[in-house]
């Protein structure tokens, strides 16, 4: 029994040494719960049916691979052959059957969100609904006495249809998004339980019913809104300027042709002439939506007006809102964003036929106006002028009311680099046929390498010839050391004409 007792001790060390290994130390960890199922008993290792099997060659009365009263030894080696084993319930290395279970347990943790709503519906107060305009949000998200620092994806929706998607930047529970009133802000990942503040940013052209919304988040979802009120009445204006067309050189004649992009510097800003009148491609004027075209055949100085036109014309008088319109589109478009839908009726009336720009708020706009297409029979022959003209109004409000000016024209030659001050009354543009005085390099424009280009000629380091030498002639006299002065002082300002 003495050998069957050794062996049971180092059946016991190596069972130890697996449930270490394998079950992560289960015995330490929880020895009270027999997390070890089998535990193990000496007096079932020492019987007959534990009992190592006698190999034929043996004498009786001794274990396999031992004599009788050698000493068992345990070492670390022996436990490590025997591990594998161990393992095994069925191993001859290791008898003792083994039933290991852990005592952690491991969760799925899942952070439970819910669906987020935001929109702000618009009150055109009868006057106009402008969906289009563009309201900024600021957010502030708190959860467990912490702001979030996270980023929310959100989508912004027209009805059911997703018309973008973007991701909200919180930096410890603040943010901010902004979007049209038309459109619907939407998150399907806003986290449960959190304090919610959101405010409207300042729009002091609207009435807002309040200036903030808050609440907790949960399971069921959230769906807040504002509601904001236009104030004004929409006002419509002409720009008080004209368009004056040069011809140098040559007279105007059949086929010569001039068109102006009337455009404005800010994206969205209200548009010149969203509603023209039908022009044709006759030889008459036309206006174009943020552009004009004029047609002149005789004399050398053409004037495309953008002065306010009063005139009988046949217009859409809207019983509902009790306003005539230029045009069908003119009228469809502004009787639905009233929320008007009157009967209506074609009849004379006194009305702007100019070209008119239509301000809803109150502020500063600029137009840049320029040069944009030119047609002629000897179209190769002529130098077109390359300035363009900043046109600014101011838009004043009294009340509910607005009022429009043209406030200042300015002028550049270097493509909007700078810009100088210039007469209100009219936008001049200067076309040259053949020769251009004082535009030596023929690129449309005097400047600093046309000033090089005289000096040279006249310090004999590169003479000028044909219509190169006819430009540098400014004053008519041939070319001097007095042509390049007054090309130095038009480039440097010094002088507005040559």
């Amino acid at each position: 029994m003495r050998r069957y007792f050794k062996r049971a001790i180092a059946v016991l060390v190596i069972a130890l040494m697996c449930s270490t290994l394998i079950g992560g130390g289960v015995l330490a960890e929880n020895e009270s719960e027999n997390d070890i199922n089998n535990e193990v008993n000496v007096e079932e290792i020492g019987g007959n049916e534990d009992v190592p099997e006698i190999s034929p060659e043996e004498k009786p009365g001794t274990v396999s691979g031992k004599t009788e009263g050698e000493e068992l030894e345990t070492n670390v080696e022996e436990a490590r052959s025997a591990l594998a084993g161990a393992i095994s319930p069925q191993s001859d290395a290791c008898p003792v059957q083994l039933s290991l279970k852990s005592s952690s347990t491991y969760h799925n943790v899942r952070q439970e969100v819910s669906d987020f709503s935001l929109s702000t519906t618009v009150n055109g107060n009868k006057q106009y609904t402008d969906n289009d305009r563009v309201f900024t949000y600021n957010f502030n998200l708190i959860k467990n006495g912490k702001g979030l620092t996270t980023s929310l994806p959100y989508k912004l929706m027209s009805g059911s249809t997703v018309v973008s998607e973007h991701t909200l930047e919180l930096e410890n529970g603040n943010g901010s998004v902004s979007f049209p009133a038309r459109y619907q802000f939407k998150t399907e990942s806003m986290p449960t339980g959190v304090n919610y503040q959101i405010t409207h940013k300042a729009d002091d052209n609207y009435t807002w019913n309040k200036d903030s919304v808050t609440g907790t988040t949960d399971l069921s979802g959230s769906n807040e809104s504002f509601n904001a009120t236009y104030k004004y009445s929409p006002v419509k204006y002409s720009l008080d300027t004209n368009i004056i067309v040069e011809m140098k050189g040559r007279a105007f004649k059949a086929g010569d042709s001039f068109t102006y992009s009337i455009a404005p510097e800010k994206e969205g800003d209200p548009k010149f002439n969203m509603f023209p009148l039908p022009s044709g491609d006759s030889d008459t004027i036309a206006y174009y939506e943020n552009g004009a075209r004029i047609k002149p055949s005789s004399g050398t100085i053409a004037t495309l007006s953008l002065v306010e036109d009063i005139q009988r014309y046949s217009s859409i008088y809207c019983s509902g809102c009790n306003t005539y319109y230029k045009t069908s589109k003119e009228y469809n478009y502004y009787c639905e964003n009233k929320g008007c839908f009157g009967s209506y009726t074609v009849v004379p009336s006194n009305i702007n036929v100019a070209p008119e720009i239509c301000f809803l708020y109150p502020g500063t706009y600029n137009y840049i106006v320029f040069q944009t297409a030119m047609e002629s029979s000897d179209y190769d022959s002529i130098q077109q002028d390359q300035a363009q003209y900043k046109v600014t109004v101011k838009v004043d409000a009294n009340g509910s009311n607005l009022t429009p000016s043209l406030t200042s024209v300015k002028k550049s030659t270097d493509g909007g680099a700078t810009w100088s001050v210039s007469d209100k009354s009219k936008l001049t543009f200067t076309n040259y046929f053949g020769v251009k005085k004082g535009d030596i390099d023929k690129d449309g424009e005097i400047t600093m390498n046309d000033v090089i280009l005289c000096l040279n000629h006249v310090s004999k380091k590169k003479i000028l010839t044909g219509e190169a030498l006819a430009a540098a002639d400014v004053d008519g006299n041939g070319v001097s050391m007095n042509d390049v002065i007054k090309l130095l002082n038009f480039v440097s300002k010094k002088n507005s004409d040559l």
